[in-house]
């Protein structure tokens, strides 16, 4: 089984993050990463663009539209 790893924080909240916070995140990722990658279960790693570039889908009164892929395929709540 190969995993996928997401993390997702805004820009501005992780701007306001203490110093030093960001770089302990992204260690523990990278930790994780490898241990994933050496035992052959990580597929390709990409980094998302950054929030300005992004669209968010919305189903009705500004609910998340909840996906189970890429594909946007609709799940009930």
């Amino acid at each position: 089984m190969l995993y996928s790893i997401l993390i997702y924080g805004s820009e501005s909240a992780v701007a306001a993050w203490a110093p030093g916070i960001e770089d302990e995140m992204l260690e523990r990722h990278t930790d994780l990463r490898d241990e994933l990658q050496s035992q052959g279960r990580l597929g390709t790693v990409l980094r998302l663009m950054p929030d300005a570039s992004t669209t968010v889908r919305r189903a009705g009164d500004a609910h998340p539209l909840v996906t189970d892929a890429p594909s946007p395929k609709p799940r009930s709540s």
